[in-house]
């Protein structure tokens, strides 16, 4: 919980750096989740005792320190490149088929609808599920009212549609920016751009997910130039490297 910030997805500035039983480290940013409440998200892979240090720019947070203890799980892990033309989960080591389908407003169509598009790709054995994060230009004002404010209830929302998907079995395929030019349009500076990655690895890198970048950078204008900066960015966030494309 935060006080007298009339706008924490701005002004605060949260991470924790989460140590692993083998002492890998893992810096995890925080996101804000509407009124007073910024939360850190976190996938403990290995089993053990795992330490964590809390940083920031509220003091009385700053410094914090702690530990929890992660349970075996049975789980195959994230989806790796195995080489060239193959893929693998990262905890099992067991091969994956990529078979995929594209519902681009997963984010935006009624749960029924939704539910139904779930059921039936799960029971035709698909693997993926890709989507807008943003969805249409239609759909903005519900996911972003403005370049430096989110709608917390549709981050909800879209963080239990990737739940679901997820307790099927299939991998999210998150698209971050849509046709058109959408991701400079709705954030036209670096650094409301850097804040958007921000907020949308903090809340949805613990999950069994893959990015890509914009649904189609032929029609962005300076794409190549955006590209090389958003990639970058994107795999300095990510503690858990998952797999990217434009």
């Amino acid at each position: 919980c935060i006080r007298d910030s009339p706008n924490p997805y701005l002004t605060v500035e949260m991470h924790a750096e989460f140590r692993s039983p083998h002492h890998r480290t893992f810096l995890m940013p925080a996101y804000w989740d509407g009124a007073r409440r910024m939360v850190i998200r976190f996938t403990p892979i290995d089993p053990g005792d795992w330490d964590y240090r809390i940083t920031g720019n509220i003091s009385r947070f700053n410094g914090q320190t702690g530990r929890f203890t992660a349970a075996p799980s049975d789980a195959p892990g994230f989806i790796r490149p195995a080489n060239l033309h193959h893929w693998a989960t990262t905890e099992t080591n067991q091969p994956h088929l990529w078979m995929g389908d594209t519902c681009y407003r997963f984010a935006f169509v009624p749960r029924p609808a939704f539910d139904a598009i779930l059921d039936a790709r799960g029971r035709q054995k698909f693997t993926h599920i890709r989507g807008l994060v943003l969805g249409w230009d239609s759909d903005l004002p519900n996911a972003f009212p403005s370049p430096d404010r989110p709608n917390p209830d549709h981050f909800r929302e879209l963080d239990a549609r990737i739940l679901a998907i997820h307790r099927r079995g299939i991998t999210t395929d998150l698209i971050l920016g849509g046709d058109s030019n959408q991701l400079a349009r709705v954030f036209p500076t670096a650094a409301q751009r850097e804040r958007y990655l921000r907020y949308i690895v903090a809340r949805y890198s613990p999950f069994n997910i893959t990015w890509q970048l914009v649904q189609e950078f032929e029609e962005y204008q300076n794409a190549r130039s955006l590209l090389a900066e958003l990639g970058p960015e994107l795999k300095k966030l990510d503690p858990f490297d998952h797999p990217r494309t434009t």
